[in-house]
């Protein structure tokens, strides 16, 4: 905010009113521009951690990290607070604010992996297609060759699939992982890992992410940038996945699968896709601001 500076002739004793003014105005100014959420017409949620015997300092960085979050995603209203009588986080919003998109963000501790994937033919290797797996989850989703989805489930089926799932032998440098739930239910991922179980890259490769939009309103992109040790283990990935996907997860849930349409040398990946702009924000929220210490959980 520019200051305009007027100069007048007073005598000393209005001068040093003035002064006091001036103060009294800067001081004002240097306010974070956070406005607290008015009482009417708001929405209040409490954050809880599993945790016992959790420290208050552990809870008001969580707090701090929570109101980062809110700040870089465009939410300005709002009051965070920790209760320490009850040892939990108390979160207050407007009501018109769309809490499903801020629901994830606000509980997701931030780990950010990227895996290279199964296409299809590899699945019905891998796994027979007889096994009881698939009378669990429905491969009708998987319309292409290289859609990674062993298939999709119901609710109630997925929790029986998860349930059938850790009876299962393991499958040498494959790790099978849910994507996040929707309404009509969720879809399991079969990703690669390396021996020890690692992804391809880690959130600690990762230099920057960042959202760009384009001049129609539907062209919303998201841009990660890796580090440059990462730039040539990406560059034969995708050389060695041309018209595969790989899948983004965040917090153990497969968050997006992208199709690699080229080879990518430089470590700038740009992942397009039907995204809203509060789904392309969500993983630059979480990647420039730190990881939450703890799990919290959301009570409505």
């Amino acid at each position: 905010m520019p200051l305009i500076y007027i100069s007048i002739n007073l005598n000393s004793i209005i001068m040093k009113k003035l002064s006091t003014i001036v103060i009294s105005l800067l001081l004002v100014l240097m306010i974070l521009p956070v406005v607290p959420v008015k009482s009417q017409n708001t929405k209040k949620f409490v954050l809880r951690t599993n945790e016992k015997n959790i420290a208050i300092t552990t809870l008001k960085r969580c707090s701090d990290i929570i109101s980062s979050r809110l700040k870089l995603y465009g939410i300005t209203q709002f009051d965070v607070r920790v209760s320490e009588d009850n040892h939990q986080i108390e979160l207050q919003l407007p009501g018109n604010s769309d809490f499903k998109s801020i629901e994830g963000f606000l509980t997701s501790r931030g780990d950010i992996s990227f895996y290279e994937t199964y296409d299809q033919g590899q699945i019905s290797t891998m796994i027979r297609t007889d096994d009881k797996l698939f009378s669990l989850v429905s491969k009708e989703s998987a319309s292409k060759s290289s859609d990674p989805r062993v298939g999709c489930a119901e609710t109630g089926k997925a929790a029986d699939a998860e349930k059938y799932i850790t009876t299962m032998a393991p499958v040498k440098n494959c790790m099978l992982l849910w994507g996040k739930e929707t309404a009509s239910g969720k879809c399991l991922f079969a990703l690669k890992v390396t021996d020890s179980g690692t992804p391809l890259i880690s959130r600690e490769d990762i230099e920057s992410a960042t959202v760009k939009k384009g001049a129609d309103m539907n062209d919303i992109r998201l841009q990660l940038k890796l580090k440059p040790a990462m730039k040539s283990v990406f560059a034969e990935a995708t050389r060695n996945n041309l018209n595969k996907s790989i899948a983004i997860v965040i917090d153990g849930r497969v968050f997006s699968w992208p199709v690699v349409r080229s080879v990518i040398e430089k470590g700038e990946i740009e992942v397009t896709g039907s995204f809203t702009e509060g789904e392309v924000n969500y993983l630059p929220v979480i990647f420039n601001t730190e990881k939450l210490p703890v799990t919290l959980v959301l009570v409505k």
